[in-house]
């Protein structure tokens, strides 16, 4: 990492903005920061590590200090840097928090921290621009390999802070050092080791239980055979608790030999049985049919007897013959039954029709009579509305005569209100009049006193002015009114003397009055006007009522309104009128067509009912004749279905019960039945059980033989792919076990692959850091690493001096104040040569020492410089903070901070 320059204001003791370049300051590789006590050299140290991280350095550091305290509320504070690390180059811009003037209105208010990364690509454009404090964290330390507090503790070594990593515990330093010192990659190894050996521990876990599932299988394959005792050694090999993969085998092929052979005695047990079974079965069959006759006969005689008793309880006995003749009657009857069945479910439909043409008949006799009664009412009805025409005919032709009266009487009861309207406006018309009258007479008598006081001041005024000229006269002075030299009678002042004021006060007064009258005469004038405009008005108006009064007209103008009310609604019936008398016309013109119709049709539906009647009645009897009793020829029809049932029921079992007669006989003449019946069904139900037993067996192994199949070859793999693993993931596992410093690995050491890594690396640093540090102390020092700080995964970076003039090494804490300034300064320059010269560290070109020098005496002081001095070749960096007079001697370029008579500081660049 290298700086190359600094921007800030509003920091510290510092008001101003101020700038140091240092790329200029680097040219020498190292320059001093120079100032005062207090001045503000170790703000620039905070300023640094405030843009970086957005924090300042050191333990004692409060980010609160970063606002100048003489910055008023208008006055701004930020920080800008750039700095580069190998070929990225970065620009960043911060803000802190501090109180700044409200925008609007007084006093204050908190204004936020803000924040600015931008990253340069090689041609100079902008490569990634963040403002995200949580993402511009992330990147700076990404790109810097540490985080704010190795930063300080490693590239900015403040205050009293110098020598916190050599003292450092060893896990501390692991911490602090290991980013620098490349440790991530061998981390993300040691993980990567990690991860691959437990991924392997995980598949030799899965082939464990895929054999364990196979076990089990085979087990449960075998069922209850497992408790078998020529099977009880193949079972305790599959109870192991870790069975290897030979007794697995082992104990499948025990298993298979006794399937084998148990297979080939059951085959034998099985065809034995069968055979048996088969000889014994053709005397079962044979008895068996013998008891099936006898049965049948059984059961054909009670299902006779049942059927014969169904058909009548009286009937004694009945044969088939007879059976079959009363079948044949009751099937004619069935066909007599049909049609009658057919009219009793139309019964009611032929009900409705006759029910129907009554109706009908009836509303022709009634339309009949109607027609009859209308033919004599009707020319009387006709006569009256014609009468009744004529009379509304006479009253139409009054309605526009009294429409007429309307309109006149309701135009003088208009007047009539519109006269009275106008004597009230004329009542404050006239007030309205004589009030401006009055006005206009006031305000000119006021006008009047007014222009005679004024002539009176006037007048008063030029007394005065003739006063002040006679006043001014001396004896033989001509007067400058009319040049004598003779002023028989000088003026003299009467009264007050009358102002210029007095007078132009009169004068506005006076106009004021005048505008008043004006306006006054010219309201009198209108009002006048509207007056007699008003009285005119009132006149017409009294003459178009002719004298009379609200109440009469509208007493009148009610009458004649009702009475055109009352013509217009006796005219409007008169088109109604119009339209009955037309019609009752038309119907008297009709009717003589309509009766004869009716007479007609009533005739004729007459007829069609009596012979309905007729037909019906005459249907009814024969139907009588053939039902006899029965309620309806359905419930006979049903009966007789009934009947033909149960006669064909007692036939069939009639003929059932002579086949089963003629089958016995033959039956009983093969067989000798009373000597081989009573043994064949026990000698048969003995070779059954005897066979069933067989095929159990038999069923038992086969179903466990085909059940073990499946499970015998997964075994045989899981085995296979078991011990396959095995060699196979050997190596990963006990590479990840050593890395991570695992119990039950070979790593005697005990230390994790990165901390052995890191502490491999840090010799090295201790290695490069006493080379500077015998320099620095004139060969009395050297670093060197604790061997008893190794005992766990996570240190392995102890620290002890070895004194060369003693012989022996002691702790960094037993050292004096200066001597542990220089050895924690060569602990730091040796870390930065080791970083640099190997890959995978962050490059720290550029170094700060804030204070320290004040410590070492003249000959020690020395020494460090010249080490301080030889890194310029190097491409080295170093800053010095300090106020010792020796270090200006010494180094010549450097930062001055100077301290301003208004007490703010601010920074000049010596070259």
């Amino acid at each position: 990492m290298r700086l190359h320059s600094l921007d800030f204001v509003g920091i510290g003791p510092f008001r101003d903005r101020q700038s140091i370049n240092f790329d200029l300051l680097g040219q020498a590789g190292i320059f001093l920061i120079d100032g005062p006590t207090g001045a503000g050299k170790t703000t620039i140290i905070d300023a640094i590590v405030f843009a970086l991280y957005g924090d300042v350095s050191g333990k004692e550091a409060d980010s609160s200090r970063l606002r100048s305290a003489y910055c008023g509320p208008t006055d701004s504070s930020e920080v800008t840097i750039e700095f580069s690390v190998g070929d990225r180059k970065v620009w960043l811009h911060r803000t802190p928090r501090y109180q700044r003037a409200k925008k609007s209105g007084a006093g204050t208010t908190e204004a936020a921290a803000t924040q600015v990364l931008r990253e340069f690509a090689s041609d100079g454009s902008v490569k990634a621009e963040l403002t995200s404090a949580n993402e511009i964290g992330v990147h700076i330390a990404e790109l810097l390999g540490m985080n704010a507090q190795a930063f300080r503790q490693l590239v900015v070594l403040p205050q009293g802070e110098f020598a916190e990593l050599l003292r450092m515990k060893p896990s501390e330093r692991f911490t602090a050092l290991g980013p620098l010192l490349g440790n991530s990659f061998y981390k993300r190894l040691q993980d990567e080791l990690e991860r691959e050996g437990i991924k392997a521990k995980t598949q030799r876990s899965a082939a464990e239980l895929a054999v364990s599932n196979a076990v089990q299988q085979i087990k449960g394959a075998l069922g209850e055979l497992a408790d078998r005792g020529d099977l009880q050694e193949a079972v305790e090999l599959l109870n192991l608790q870790q069975p290897s993969g030979s007794s697995l085998s082992q104990a499948i092929a025990m298993i298979d030999q006794w399937l084998v052979k148990e297979n080939k005695k059951l085959k034998a047990s099985l065809s034995s049985a069968k055979k048996h079974a088969t000889q014994t079965q053709v005397h079962a069959e044979r008895a068996g049919e013998y008891q099936t006759a006898v049965t049948a006969i059984h059961a054909a005689t009670q299902a006779r007897a049942h059927s014969l008793a169904a058909l009548d309880p009286h009937t004694p006995e009945m044969t088939r013959e007879q059976a079959q003749e009363q079948i044949g009657e009751l099937l004619q009857l069935l066909t007599r039954l049909e049609p009658i069945a057919q009219r009793e479910e139309n019964r009611d439909s032929d009900a409705a029709e006759l029910q129907a043409l009554a109706t009908e008949l009836s509303d022709h006799h009634q339309q009949l009579a109607q027609l009859t009664e209308f033919t004599t009412t009707a020319p009387i009805e006709r006569e009256r509305l014609k009468q009744s025409i004529a009379a509304l005919e006479i009253l139409s032709a009054t309605l526009t005569q009294r429409e007429s009266e309307v309109l006149s009487l309701q135009k003088k009861a208009t007047h009539i209100e519109q006269l009275q309207a106008l004597e009230s406006d004329l009542l404050q018309v006239t007030a309205e009049s004589d009030a401006a009258a009055a006005l206009v007479a006031s305000t000119d008598l006021e006008l009047l006193a007014l222009r005679t006081e004024l002539d009176a001041l006037l007048l008063q005024q030029l007394h005065d002015r003739a006063a002040f000229l006679a006043a001014d006269l001396t004896a033989n002075q001509a007067c400058p009114v009319c040049g004598s030299h003779d002023h028989p009678k000088l003026a003299a002042f009467v009264g007050e003397a009358v102002s210029d004021e007095a007078i132009e006060e009169r004068r506005e007064r006076l106009e004021v009055l005048q505008s008043t009258l004006a306006e006054h005469k010219s309201k009198s004038e209108l009002a006048k006007s509207d007056e007699q405009a008003l009285v005119i008005s009132a006149a017409e108006l009294r003459g178009s009522i002719d004298g009379e009064t609200t109440v009469s007209v509208k007493e009148a103008l009610a009458s004649a309104q009702n009475s055109v009310i009352e013509t217009e609604n006796a005219i409007a019936a008169l088109p109604g009128l119009l339209d009955e008398l037309a019609s009752i016309q038309k119907q008297l013109e009709n009717n003589e067509e309509f009766s004869t119709i009716e007479r007609a049709a009533v005739t004729k539906l007459t007829t069609q009912l009596e012979q309905l009647e007729k037909i019906q009645r005459l249907q009814g009897e024969a139907d009588r004749e053939v039902l006899g009793e029965a309620a309806s020829a359905t419930a006979l029809e049903k009966l007789t279905r009934k009947q033909i049932e149960g006669l064909t029921q007692f036939r069939e079992c009639d003929e059932k019960l002579a086949l089963a007669k003629a089958s016995l006989p033959a039956l009983a003449e093969e067989l000798e039945v009373d000597v081989w019946l009573a043994s064949v069904i026990s000698a048969h139900e003995e070779a059954m059980a005897l066979l069933e037993d067989a095929e159990h067996a038999a069923g038992l192994v086969g179903h466990a033989a085909q059940l073990f199949k499946n499970p015998r070859e997964q075994l045989l793999a899981s085995v296979a792919e078991h011990q396959e693993l095995l060699d196979r993931t050997a190596p990963a596992i006990a590479l990840a076990d050593a890395v991570t410093a695992s119990k039950t690995s070979m790593n005697s050491r005990r230390m994790t692959l990165q901390s052995y890594a890191v502490q491999r690396r840090f010799e090295s640093v201790l290695d490069a850091a006493s080379i500077h540090l015998n320099r620095m102390s004139g060969g009395k020092y050297t670093l060197e690493l604790d061997d008893l700080a190794k005992g766990n995964a996570q240190s392995g970076l102890g620290i002890k001096i070895s004194d060369a003039w003693s012989g022996q090494s002691r702790d960094p804490r037993s050292l004096s104040g200066g001597e542990t300034f220089y050895a924690a300064l060569a602990l730091a320059l040796g870390l930065a040569d080791v970083v640099r010269d190997e890959a995978g560290g962050t490059q720290l070109e550029t170094l700060f020492v804030d204070e320290g020098f004040g410590s070492l005496d003249q000959e020690s002081l020395q020494l460090v410089l010249e080490q301080l001095d030889a890194l310029r070749s190097g491409g080295r960096i170093v800053g010095v903070v300090s106020h010792v007079t020796e270090m200006k001697d010494w180094v010549q370029d450097r930062v001055e901070v100077e301290v301003s008579p208004d007490r703010t500081s601010r920074v000049r660049t010596l070259l």
